[in-house]
């Protein structure tokens, strides 16, 4: 059909219908490149909104964790005290939005006193090996923008606290006022920071006690005490280790290398002794009355040994660079510690 049509034309009509099929060539041609090209900027298009996005994604990925670092969220982990009182007393149906309101303001708290000892220690923190590298000291947030932050997260947990309960506002009042102490002036003294520190730790049981109004016993308190002396001076050691190393350059506390076999002896004792009041514990009439099973609780001290003996030995074999509580909680044992202990009380109930 299409060569009888063709036969059919005259040579002036095989001009016209030449130039008809190479304009429509042409034009089909235009229209493939026309599509192509908004295909292609379209592509680039998708590219550069999703790179821009990219980019905008790792900015407030890095500034959340700037925030974090300078918040110290991993030091959060010691306000999980708070829960302990609720625990060991069994009282499971308090467990509700109040106590971790608490936990929270609590943080809230501690956070701010953490941005206040790193504007306090700024050009010391400059000088340390570890700490320069705090989002402050190495300059990667300003002290005005610090300050801001400090103050917001200080009145929202006082306000948080104000609201849960009376007696956990004052406490976190005390406990605030005494980190401020802390800060300024009892860290330099030796001994004295040691055992304010385990104040502090103790303070976040009590709050959680008076939270919940759960009176706290003697047998918890005495092995709170002892405990948290032990994480005092272990961490106390291993910063004066480190100074016999050149690990650090400066040693901004009342203490030389000389006291490093007193400190070592100190925090050895105390986890002894904190070992020594759980089984005293575990042979009092009270703890019959908590728990039906309560042989199977006889297992914990020896758990709780084990985790503060390797504490020790790690500490003692150079293994832990800075901080004793972030090596632990990065410490495969520590979880197995947790979990035991964990294991033993829902057996015991």
């Amino acid at each position: 059909m299409i060569i009888g049509i063709l036969e059919e034309l005259t040579p002036t009509r095989y001009l016209i219908f030449g130039n008809w099929v190479i304009k429509k060539f042409i034009k089909i041609l235009i229209n493939v490149t026309m599509t192509q090209r908004l295909s292609n900027i379209r592509i680039n298009l998708i590219h550069l909104a999703f790179n821009k996005t990219q980019k905008y994604i790792n900015l407030l990925m890095q500034f959340i964790f700037i925030i974090f670092k300078l918040l110290r969220v991993h030091q959060w982990t010691k306000n999980l005290l708070i829960f302990v009182p609720l625990i060991l007393a069994q009282e499971f149906s308090e467990l509700n939005l109040t106590i971790f309101l608490a936990f929270f303001s609590f943080s809230f708290v501690a956070s701010s006193l953490y941005i206040f000892n790193d504007i306090k220690d700024l050009e010391s923190d400059r000088l340390h090996p570890a700490k320069q590298y705090r989002p402050i000291a190495s300059g990667l947030i300003r002290k005005s923008h610090s300050l801001i932050l400090l103050i917001f997260l200080l009145f929202s947990g006082l306000l948080t606290a104000a609201y849960l309960n009376d007696d956990f506002f004052l406490i976190l009042v005390i406990y605030s006022l005494l980190s401020f102490f802390y800060t300024v002036k009892i860290k330099k003294i030796a001994l004295l920071d040691i055992l304010l520190l385990s104040l502090l730790y103790l303070l976040r049981i009590v709050s959680g006690a008076a939270l919940l109004e759960i009176s706290l016993s003697n047998w918890l308190i005495t092995f709170s005490i002892f405990f948290f002396i032990f994480l005092a001076s272990i961490k106390r050691f291993t910063e004066i280790r480190n100074i016999s190393l050149k690990k650090e350059g400066i040693l901004l506390r009342d203490y030389s290398q000389i006291d490093l076999d007193f400190m070592n002896i100190l925090s050895f004792v105390s986890g002894l002794i904190s070992v020594l009041v759980i089984c005293l514990y575990l042979d009092s009439e009270n703890l019959k009355l908590l728990y039906s099973n309560s042989d199977y609780l006889w297992i914990s001290p020896m758990i709780i040994l084990y985790w503060i003996l390797n504490l020790l030995l790690q500490s003692n074999r150079n293994n832990i660079d800075y901080d004793p509580l972030i090596f632990a909680m990065k410490s495969y044992s520590s979880y197995f510690v947790i979990f035991s202990l964990s294991l033993i009380f829902y057996i015991s109930i």
